[in-house]
Order: structure tokens, then sequence, then C-alpha cells
């Protein structure tokens, strides 16, 4: 069973640090956030940016079933999650 430290950071500034100090595997950020995150997150583990919601309204839930795939639709971030650490184990061994 993998281990599993959560880092809690509130700006950009203190992304860079947790980014620069640690092995960051994977970004939670708000679906609002996700392309600026995605572009602030990079660093020699090139974490994967999953992003979420919170309490949308039912137009937000529409427009992100659409463009989803099963694994990302709201309520099943766990799942999404377990493939995408799956995906980064996977890279690793290729290389």
């Amino acid at each position: 069973m993998a281990g599993h430290r959560v880092v809690l950071v509130e700006n950009d500034g203190a992304l860079a640090r947790a980014l620069e100090l640690d092995r960051v595997d994977l970004v939670l950020t708000d679906v609002a956030d996700a392309d600026h995150m995605s572009k602030q997150a990079t660093s020699p583990s090139r974490p994967t940016v999953l992003p979420v919601m919170y309490e949308p309204t039912k137009a937000e839930v529409k427009e992100i079933i659409n463009g989803a795939s099963r694994d990302q639709i709201v309520g099943r971030y766990p799942v999404t999650i377990d493939s995408a650490m799956k995906a980064r184990a996977d890279q690793k061994k290729r290389k």
C-alpha cells in the first residue's frame, strides 16, 4: 500500500515552493483554475492536475459531463485519482 502526504497551498508562491521541495504527483485544483495550474505545476515530477468542483450548479455539471470521460464525472474522483496514479506508475516503468 502506498503512502500519501497532503500538502495544502493557497497561492502561486506556495505552490512553486512545494513543487521545488517535494515530489508532487497530483495537484487538485478548482476547475476554474485548472488551466493556470497546469501551467504552474511544472517540476521534475511533472504532477497530474485534476480539476474539482465544490457545489457546482446544474449547468456546470452538465458542461463538465458533456466534455468529460466517465472517470472524470463528479463524484468519481477516487477512481480518477487512482487512474492518474496508475498512469504515472506505468510511465515510470516504460522509462
